[in-house]
């Protein structure tokens, strides 16, 4: 999935996430395995982009994220408040990310 966030007018922001076929030689095509890339364009970068890679959360953080989330709903439709210390022990992190002008992968 690529997010992009684009903001070049205050009064023109637009925002989108979805698949995207990528030409080769982009810069968010280059990672591999889970890496997630940020590519920052700006007036100082245009042709090539500021880029920001790292480890992806990796498939159990995922899941204990997700495992987090169906917890939470479940309680909240069975009318039970919603108890983070329980929730933070079955999913000890969480991932979040925004930012003008990013365009994620």
């Amino acid at each position: 999935y690529v997010a992009r966030l684009e903001c070049g007018d205050p009064a023109r922001v637009s925002a989108r996430v979805g698949l995207e076929v990528l030409p080769a030689g982009d810069p968010l095509a280059a990672g591999a395995g889970t890496d997630n890339r940020v590519a920052i364009r700006s007036d100082r970068y245009p042709v090539h982009p500021l880029l920001i890679q790292g480890p992806g959360a990796g498939a159990g953080v995922t899941a204990a994220a997700l495992l987090d989330d169906a917890l939470r709903i479940a309680g909240e439709a069975a009318g039970a408040a919603y108890d983070a210390a329980t929730a933070l022990r079955a999913s000890p992190a969480r991932y979040a990310g925004s930012g003008c002008g990013w365009s994620i992968a």
